[in-house]
């Protein structure tokens, strides 16, 4: 799972994944498109929606 695949930090963790042969698949949830790739699942998320249905639990 890559989080902030937009970036460009994620987006070049992107390119260095999808050239690597020891990775078979990325899964990166986004809020705006990717270019399609094979090893590449880019479900489109509505991050505010998500979160506000989430119940926060402290980590302390």
């Amino acid at each position: 799972m890559l989080v902030g695949a937009t970036s460009t930090v994620g987006g070049a963790v992107l390119r260095q994944a999808q050239r690597d042969a020891r990775v078979s698949r990325v899964f990166a949830p986004i809020r705006r498109p990717l270019l399609p790739h094979a090893k590449l699942e880019i479900p489109l998320v509505d991050f505010e929606h998500l979160i506000a249905g989430l119940p926060v639990r402290s980590a302390l």
